[in-house]
This record gives C-alpha cells, structure tokens and sequence, in this order.
C-alpha cells in the first residue's frame, strides 16, 4: 500500500505527480468522489502477489468493498480541517442507499467507551497522514461529534421495526420433525404417544423479533426437548458413582452392566490410559458386552437398553407477548453498559431510550410441551464419574 500512494504519475503535460501532491489540492473533489462510488456499488477489489521465495508467493487482497470506507474515514479524519464544514454524511448525495454498510464498517472503528477512533485504526490514519505529508487534523470533539452523528444514524437503522413471524403450532411440528430426523436423534419416535413418564413443560425466553420464525422456534424447541430428556434421565434412571481414582472400584457397575445392552461413551474419555489399558480388565468386558450407540446430544454417560429408549414430544403451545418494563430492566444487564449508556443493536442509548427500543424490538417467548418417554428407572443407568 505505502508503494502504490508513492507511485508517481504524469499528466499530459508529463509533469508527474503523488497521490499527496493530487490531494493536498484537491482533497474536496477527491473525497466526494470517493463517496459517490461508494453509492455506486463499482467492484472494488485489488489483489497483490507477494513473493517470500522462488517457491511460495500469497496472493493478498487489500482494496476491498469494505476498505473503500475505511479509506473514506481516513481522508476524512486527516483533512478534515480542510472539508469543513462539510460533515461526513454530506458526503454522500444518497446516503440512505449506503447508511447501513457505511455506518457499520464507521462504527466498528470507534471505541463505545469513549466515543473515539480506536487506537489502532487512529495509529493507521497518522501513517497514511506522514505518506500524504499531512498532519492528522481531527481533534478529539469532533471524533466525538462525528460518534454522535453515526450514533444517530444506528438508532434510525433500530428503528425500522421488525414484526414477529406469526406463530403456527402444525408448521414448528413439522419442522421439529423433520429437524429430529435430519440429525438422526437417537430415541425420538414420532409414534410413541404414552409414555411411563409424561410432563409438561414451559419455558420462556427474549428473542429480537426478527429472529422470531417457525424455523427457529422448531430449533429452540428441539433443544428443549433434549434438555427435558437429560431431566428425565437424571430424575428417573438408576445411578451409580464411580471415584476415577488410581484404586478403581467397579464392583458396583459389573453387578449392574448385564442389564444393559447398550452404551453412549468410551471408558477412555471418563478414565486414564493407565486404567484403560488391560484388555482383561472390567472395563474392556464391559465395552466388549454393550453396542455404542451415538446418542447425538445426550451427553450425559449411561448404559440403557437401546430398545426401551425413547421419547417424544407434543407442543402445545407458543406465545409471543409484550414486554414489560421491569423485564425489559432485567435484560439490560445482558448488555454492555458504557459510562451510563447501553449498546442495544449496535447503537448507544440511555436507559429510558434502551428500554423503549428493547420493547418495540424484542418480544418474549413462551413455549409449552409435552414430554412422553419409554424408559423406566431398570432400562437406564447413569454413571456418574466423580473426579
């Protein structure tokens, strides 16, 4: 980059320029320029080969889309005594065709804390400044001023309300059914309509509203479920501890492991190499006598009979309801405050503002359903290693 801005260039009258000649007198047209093809949307992107040896050359791309508003921002930042008093936004003649992109890559090079250029990106700005033989000309009120106006800019952007899908209980059925069979969950039988043990359940969360789809509320329920079968297991299902000490005791496992004839983990990720390694030894009967069996999500370790291990699960229903004040109190801790100030959606709002955009943008779920599995307390066994 520092050989392409002292690249020399003539005109017709061959007398030769640098980019520091063309813009210490004609920053005010180059600036613009930059903007308008930006709004354009041209292809932008430089690639250069480097060569470390005969053998290895990387191919580096370093004029991107994204960096032609970085290298806006920059000329801004250091001549920005010489544009005044056009401001950053009057740059652009359709500013709202770009807002969103510009104002993202803009925002990203700011500190939240204190409302100025990041360290780095202000170190890059003063050496391009000594390539255009200029000084870095913006002081710290007007980083802070041009903050504000960017800041601005975000909350027009988390203005634009966004709307719930409409909830339909047949379609996230569907859609958890066939998620359940894409990922080939052990245990779900879509069949299985009593069960020895059947609860209901509800849980709720706060969810942005364009988050809010059948697609994604088959996918939150889907792990709900498999939470609730891990409830099941560690409610229902007999228990043994094994200390993972040098002097292993398995007695109690070898009176019980007949009972089962399957397995969901290797005694190597629970146990030493050392403990492991005799293949006469307790351990290697037991994984000799059992199927493993991947039982996707269920993580916990546990001999069951594969057989009489199933569940299924009936949704009842699915709200999306308002938020309410003290809620929307209690989410904010969820998000990084600054001197007062919360970053709600990529944009700085005091807290009155913060709760007023967390209501028009987010809406808490409620789910309920039922839980139905074929398992009793003899069909399961969960081994807890202790450390």
């Amino acid at each position: 980059m520092k050989d392409l801005f002292l690249l020399t260039i003539s005109d017709k009258t061959n007398k030769r320029f640098k980019f520091s000649d063309l813009s210490a007198d004609h920053i005010k047209a180059i600036v613009p320029a930059v903007a308008k093809r930006i709004e354009k949307k041209d292809k932008i992107e430089q690639s250069f080969d480097f060569f470390i040896s005969d053998y290895l050359c990387i191919k580096n791309t370093v004029w991107t889309d994204s960096f032609n508003k970085e290298f806006l921002l920059m000329l801004y930042l250091i001549y920005y005594t010489r544009l005044l008093p056009v401001s950053f936004l009057a740059l652009f003649n359709e500013w709202d065709k770009v807002r969103d992109e510009v104002v993202n890559v803009i925002w990203d090079k700011f500190d939240l804390s204190t409302k100025k250029i990041k360290e780095e990106f202000h170190n890059q700005c003063n050496q391009f400044a000594q390539l255009l033989n200029c000084n870095y000309s913006i002081n710290d009120d007007a980083e802070k001023e041009l903050f504000e106006s960017i800041n601005e800019e975000k909350k027009k952007i988390n203005q634009i309300q966004e709307v719930p899908q409409e909830c339909n209980v047949d379609e996230i059925t569907n859609k958890l059914r066939n998620l359940m069979e894409q990922e080939k969950v052990f245990g779900w039988e879509i069949e299985l309509t009593e069960g020895t043990i059947t609860n209901n359940f509800k849980f709720s969360n706060i969810e942005e509203n364009k988050w809010i789809t059948n697609n994604f509320a088959a996918k939150k329920f889907k792990a709900a479920i498999i939470n609730t079968v891990h409830y099941a297991i560690n409610s229902y299902a007999t228990k043994i501890t094994v200390e993972t000490k040098e002097n292993l005791n398995l007695t109690e496992l070898l009176d019980l492991r007949n009972n089962y004839n399957a397995r969901n983990f290797n005694f190597n990720e629970y146990l030493t190499y050392s403990q492991c390694k005799d293949f006469s030894s307790p351990i290697k009967d037991i994984e000799d006598n059992t199927n493993y069996i991947d039982t996707s999500e269920i993580r916990i370790p546990i001999l069951f009979n594969k057989d009489d291990f199933k569940f299924n699960a009936q949704i009842i229903s699915k709200e999306d309801i308002d938020l309410t004040n003290d809620e929307c109190i209690e989410y904010l801790r969820e998000f990084r405050a600054y001197n007062g100030f919360y970053d709600v959606k990529g944009a700085l709002y005091p807290k009155d503002e913060a709760i007023e955009i967390i209501k028009k943008q987010y809406k808490k779920e409620v789910f309920q359903f039922k839980l139905m599995v074929s398992f009793d307390k003899e069909d399961i066994l969960y081994i807890n290693f202790k450390y």
